[in-house]
């Protein structure tokens, strides 16, 4: 149930999708300079990784304390048996009982959400430049219109 939620679904490819719109936005406020159109890209990464935390929670969740179901979806393929001379019952207990995997995994999972989480903050702190470039232009705008009267 999980795995067709996600995958057939499409929640993933959705997640995906909303990436690649905010760095687009992201990417075009860059090269025009606006302030407003890079706030939305940094709006919607900062949605992006709201819901990508959520989801990676949600799959920790129930990686750690559905094991036996998730192992069970996933299947175990007896050809692909490498510890040869046991049977899938004995391999089922050995690779239930790995920790090693499900810390990796875990890990992989928490380093991707921490890293998302640090360059939202990087990409708010580039709103004060963009905010500045904007008083520099208004500001070179300004000097350039010369006044006739005061000759």
């Amino acid at each position: 149930m999980l795995a067709s939620f996600t995958y057939i679904g499409g929640y993933y490819t959705y997640l995906t999708i909303l990436y690649i719109i905010s760095v687009i936005f992201i990417i075009v406020a860059i090269i025009t300079k606006k302030t407003f159109i890079y706030k939305i890209g940094y709006y919607l990464m900062y949605f992006y990784t709201g819901l990508d935390a959520v989801y990676s929670g949600f799959f920790l969740g129930t990686f750690w304390f559905f094991t036996n179901i998730y192992w069970d979806y996933v299947g175990y393929n007896p050809y692909i048996n490498i510890y040869d001379g046991k049977s899938v019952d004995e391999l089922k207990k050995l690779i239930n009982s790995s920790f090693k995997i499900r810390l990796i995994i875990t890990s992989s999972i928490f380093v991707k959400v921490i890293i998302l989480s640090i360059f939202v903050k990087y990409l708010k702190g580039k709103i004060k430049i963009f905010e500045a470039y904007k008083i520099y232009a208004k500001n070179k705008k300004n000097r350039l219109i010369t006044d006739n009267n005061t000759i």
